[in-house]
């Protein structure tokens, strides 16, 4: 009887662990290099440049050397705020109900405080750039396949963001978004279209000006209530 007890004691444990530490949904995209066509001057000057063997592996390393592109750039959605890997990957969790959100890029966004430190929405600066996309996913009746549908969006007229809005910290110049039809798949999990990034983008006065908005993105602090059989969870 005792073994039985432990045994259904165990399932249950295993159980509630399993349940725990069930994943969130996703919304995940890659950034990438914004492909460069050297004209025809410029290619003749490296051609000259890589005539010399031992030069090579000298060039070979700055490149290494250099800082990607495409990491270290900032993104927000949802209350999060992240950044690109080094392989350009951001990825949030996925708090959409529709398979569709909108995307802005642009370097300057202005709280707007409901109480304390609490975010109501996020506004658009005036006179600073800011280009804003809708990405829907649908279904082709037909064939059944799903696809994104990236398609350009009229800025508000209150400046306001929507609240499904994943923001790209960057001037709309330096960054391309391309617009049409990408093939996806049915899921809870959004992989959504490539986006490129173009040489030039300012990916440290962008970060210096993340350093003024940071502090809204800051862990929940949770306080702790003690009753007399057990603890109650409280936010301040």
């Amino acid at each position: 009887m005792n073994n039985k007890l432990i045994v259904l004691c165990i399932i249950t444990f295993l159980c509630s662990i399993k349940s725990s530490c069930t994943a969130d949904h996703i919304i995940n995209f890659f950034l990438q290099s914004y492909p460069q066509l050297l004209e025809k001057g410029n290619a003749h000057k490296y051609e000259q440049k890589i005539k010399n063997p031992g030069q090579i592996a000298k060039y070979s390393i700055k490149r290494l050397m250099k800082d990607s592109l495409i990491s270290g750039i900032f993104a927000t959605y949802g209350g999060y705020l992240t950044f690109s890997t080094a392989d350009g990957q951001i990825t949030f969790p996925n708090k959409q109900t529709k398979p569709s959100l909108h995307l802005a890029i642009t370097n300057r966004i202005t709280p707007i405080i409901m109480i304390g430190s609490t975010i109501h929405h996020w506004e658009l600066e005036e006179n600073t750039p800011v280009a804003l996309y809708k990405i829907e996913r649908k279904q082709n009746e037909e064939i059944g396949q799903y696809y994104w549908d990236t398609q350009p969006e009229a800025l508000p007229n209150n400046k306001v963001l929507p609240v499904d809005t994943i923001c790209i910290i960057a001037k709309p110049q330096k960054i391309y978004v391309p617009i049409g039809i990408t093939l996806t798949k049915k899921s809870q999990n959004f992989l959504l279209p490539n986006i490129y990034v173009k040489k030039g983008i300012m990916k440290l006065a962008n970060s210096l000006y993340i350093l003024n908005l940071k502090h809204f993105f800051a862990p929940i602090k949770k306080a702790y209530k003690r009753k007399k059989t057990h603890y109650l969870e409280q936010i301040p």
